[in-house]
């Protein structure tokens, strides 16, 4: 028989802000972020090898770090709040 496994916290509701709106989109312009998110500027530049769910992480993380902590794997895994807000859900 299969142990049950406690289901993860739920994700807490953001209350969006302006402040919050410019550090995402300071957070996508970043290089290791805009190559995967946006694509390059130039023929020249390299690519990135890491996935778009490891970059929504890797935003998560900088912007909502007290909901990523309660558990990092869920946030983003689980419709995590910036899939969410790209969905605009």
């Amino acid at each position: 028989m299969r142990k049950k496994v406690p289901p993860p916290p739920p994700i807490p509701d953001v209350h969006w802000s302006e402040n919050m709106a410019w550090t995402l989109l300071s957070e996508v312009e970043k290089d290791e972020n805009r190559l995967v998110l946006l694509g390059k500027r130039d023929k020249k530049e390299n690519t990135s090898d890491d996935s778009k769910i490891t970059v929504f992480q890797r935003i998560e993380s900088v912007m909502l770090r007290d909901s990523y902590k309660l558990n990092n794997q869920s946030q983003t895994g689980r419709s995590g709040v910036i899939s969410q807000a790209k969905r605009g859900v």
